[in-house]
């Protein structure tokens, strides 16, 4: 029976599951944020160790894996992808395994669609658009960060938010509903 891990990870949370063949879930784990650009290096692979290792505890361990792939937010580049796969070091996992790693909105759309062709959307911690066509080409728009771009995510929503009531508190714009409660609490 090959067992295969699945690994989803941002800059929130960091969930995993492991399959066998069969599609079957044998196992779970939920950790920390993982997400390069998001936490430290150091961090995001405690964290990633934490979520595989308990999604693999009723299996056995982590070198009962046959195959593994990571979709984590903010993987735009090789090296991204590098420091990625450098994080798993010292997990355990069998040396030469197949090892997959990309954006976390391309597994979103693989298991939103069970593999068919599609657009989905992450609006969360940070924000991004993908799709893919049936002839296998794809697209896709954000993705880069809060800093540079981030528009409709949770970071962005709160960081209008808080210029809105800073305007409010400056007298050059009108209060909002937000305004004494953000003044207070700052």
């Amino acid at each position: 029976m090959a067992l295969a891990l699945g690994v989803d990870g941002g800059g929130t949370q960091t969930r995993c599951v492991v399959l066998d063949d069969r599609g079957q879930v044998l196992g779970t784990g939920v950790s920390g944020a993982s997400k390069p650009d998001a936490v430290e290096a150091s961090v995001g692979a405690r964290h990633l160790h934490q979520a595989i290792h308990a999604a693999c505890a009723g299996i056995g361990g982590v070198e009962r894996i046959d195959t593994a792939f990571l979709g984590i937010g903010g993987v735009n580049s090789e090296v991204d992808k590098q420091v990625l796969l450098g994080m798993l070091d010292g997990l355990g996992l069998r040396p030469g395994i197949p090892l997959g790693v990309d954006l976390d909105i391309v597994i979103a759309l693989a298991g939103g669609t069970a593999g068919q062709p599609g657009i989905t959307l992450i609006v969360g911690t940070g924000s991004s658009c993908y799709g893919r066509n049936a002839a296998g080409e794809s697209w896709r728009s954000g993705g880069w960060g809060y800093i540079i771009d981030d528009y409709g995510s949770g970071f962005f929503l709160g960081q209008q938010a808080l210029e809105a009531v800073i305007r409010a508190a400056d007298g050059r714009a009108e209060a909002t509903a937000l305004t004494e409660p953000c003044m207070t609490a700052l």
